[in-house]
C-alpha cells in the first residue's frame, strides 16, 4: 500500500529486489546498489507506468483533480 508520504520510487525498487532475490535483505544491500536500483525504478515509473496512465485511473488516485490542476498551469504557462 502506497499512502501520500511513501517514498514510492524507493518502495517498489525494494519490492522489485525482494521478488528477484529473495536471500538478500533490501537494507543489507550498499547505498549505492540501492541508489541505482531506485535510478532505476524512477525512469520505469516515468516512462512505462506514465503512459500507461489514464485519466479514470488518475481520478482513483486524486478524486480532487490537483495534479489534472498542476498540469492544466504548466500547460498555460508553456503556452504563454
Amino acid at each position: 500500500a502506497l499512502g501520500d508520504h511513501v517514498d514510492v520510487a524507493t518502495s517498489v525498487a525494494a519490492a522489485r529486489f525482494r521478488a528477484t532475490a529473495p536471500q538478500v535483505r533490501w537494507r543489507d544491500l550498499q547505498r549505492q546498489a540501492q541508489r541505482r536500483l531506485v535510478g532505476r525504478t524512477k525512469r520505469w515509473l516515468n516512462t512505462v507506468v506514465v503512459a500507461r496512465m489514464t485519466p479514470p485511473w488518475a481520478a482513483v488516485r486524486d478524486p480532487a483533480g490537483e495534479v489534472a490542476g498542476w498540469l492544466r498551469e504548466i500547460d498555460e504557462l508553456v503556452h504563454w
